[in-house]
């Protein structure tokens, strides 16, 4: 409810106590912690097990997450998703209003101007709808008034210049909406979080080269904790770090933690409770406690972090 009126604050309230989140949780508290501004920091204090799933649904059986695939894929400039899934939902739920505001918004934005007006004229048998559609018809009358209206140029100016495939992969998706645009920059952070989290290092090294060019000038907690931790993989930084401020005390963080971890697991039994309140919010501590990688993937990682 919290999320889907934008309520991003009380939405993390009630996600923080969520014991056993399903999908559309994790995927509607990732996007409070994106729109709120403290995914950067914070993302790891929340349930994460899903991995990039968490962030972008794409599975086309997954009916309990159509309308969250609406909305995120509107917000992340994927147009044509964001109509394919919120046609689906009123296939499946009827005509919800909440959909079907959507489904105009992102016709609106993707040029669609007689299908928007199709869906304004379904929203407008209901009296209780009467305002909104007045106000989003002037958009129709005028498709010119879309550029004034921060929302739906918004939408414009991040949508994809190309129709993704929702059957690809969470990477390949989000690769796909920020290669030919620098103008969506949540795609952006969603591709290098994604990378993280699928713990697809490689891919998150190269992908941080572009920092730059979505207007970075600092390095953000969770981008310089997989920075550091790159370099287990490879001794030559993806980016000068010269050129960015950041925090320096992550570098001896990171220390202190494979410190820590060597001495944590000479009882591997209790070395997750041991580490865990000093380090919860690590990248590091989700990738071996709470990541469902797999187990030789996991092995890989503490010999990595203990040698």
């Amino acid at each position: 409810h919290y999320a889907l009126n934008g309520h991003w604050e009380k939405a993390l309230i009630f996600a923080g106590t969520c014991k056993y989140p399903d999908k559309d949780v994790i995927l509607y508290t990732n996007q409070a912690l994106y729109f709120t501004g403290t995914v950067y920091d914070d993302l790891f204090l929340y349930n994460q097990s899903l991995g990039s799933e968490g962030l972008l649904s794409t599975d086309i059986t997954n009916y309990s997450g159509i309308v969250p695939n609406q909305d995120v894929f509107l917000h992340l400039g994927a147009i044509s998703l964001s109509i394919i899934w919120g046609t689906e939902a009123t296939n499946v739920y009827g005509a919800n209003p909440y959909v079907l505001k959507n489904l105009v918004k992102a016709y609106l934005a993707g040029g669609y101007i007689i299908e928007a007006d199709k869906i304004l004229n379904q929203l407008g048998h209901t009296p209780f709808q009467q305002k909104w559609v007045k106000q989003y018809r002037a958009f129709v009358n005028d498709t010119a008034l879309i550029n004034s209206d921060a929302e739906l140029f918004t939408y414009k100016r991040a949508q994809a210049p190309i129709a993704v495939v929702s059957t690809q992969n969470t990477l390949m998706n989000l690769f796909l909406l920020m290669k030919d645009s620098k103008a969506n920059r949540m795609s952006y952070d969603y591709l290098l979080t994604a990378s993280l989290l699928d713990h697809k290092i490689a891919y998150f090294a190269s992908y941080l080269t572009g920092l730059k060019d979505y207007g970075y000038t600092s390095i953000p907690k969770i981008y310089f904790e997989g920075l550091v931790y790159n370099s287990l993989y490879s001794p030559q930084s993806p980016v000068n770090i010269r050129d960015y401020s950041f925090d320096p005390d992550i570098m001896h963080r990171f220390d202190a933690f494979r410190q820590d971890l060597r001495k944590a697991l000479r009882d591997p039994e209790n070395a997750p409770k041991v580490l865990e309140d000093t380090y919860k919010d690590t990248y590091w501590y989700y990738l071996l406690f709470r990541s469902s990688l797999p187990d030789d993937e996991k092995l890989d990682i503490l010999n990595r972090l203990t040698m």
